[in-house]
């Protein structure tokens, strides 16, 4: 861990002093005390900037640059409204089944049923296949034999 941090230090020393000497570079270029080297062409601050490859880039740091921007969204209360709006039907339609009546009556009609024959039957009968398709040891392909 610490030999990162020094080798980081150390790589972040390095850098700063090859910008140090490259603005004094530039100044001595400037002033003319000192040639540009040909290789560094392209390092030069003012007017256009070429890359070693020869292209020539313009310089865009005094163009402003124009964003348009986006229309104003509507207000988050009609997104929500719209979300919500079956829940309050489905809301509405509830009351009026427990109110009418039909709630009870489907309640009673479902304890009927749970209180006769036909679900113990249903329950033994599926019971019934599996225990038959365990110990058969069938691959329950739905009742085809290949």
């Amino acid at each position: 861990m610490m030999l990162g941090i020094m080798r980081q230090t150390w790589k972040m020393r390095q850098r700063e002093g090859w910008y140090r000497m490259w603005v004094e570079h530039q100044r001595a270029v400037r002033e003319g005390r000192e040639m540009p080297d040909e290789r560094d062409r392209y390092l030069l601050m003012e007017g256009e900037w070429v890359d070693p490859r020869g292209r020539i880039y313009p310089d865009l740091s005094k163009d402003a640059h124009l964003t348009p921007l986006p229309p104003p969204l509507p207000p988050l209360t009609l997104y929500i409204a719209n979300l919500l709006s079956p829940a309050s039907r489905l809301y509405s339609l509830t009351a009026e089944s427990v109110t009418n009546g039909s709630q009870l009556a489907f309640a009673g009609r479902l304890w009927e049923k749970a209180r006769s024959v036909e679900p113990w039957r249903l329950a033994r009968n599926a019971v019934r296949k599996v225990l038959d398709e365990v110990w058969e040891g069938g691959e329950g392909g739905g009742g085809e034999e290949s």
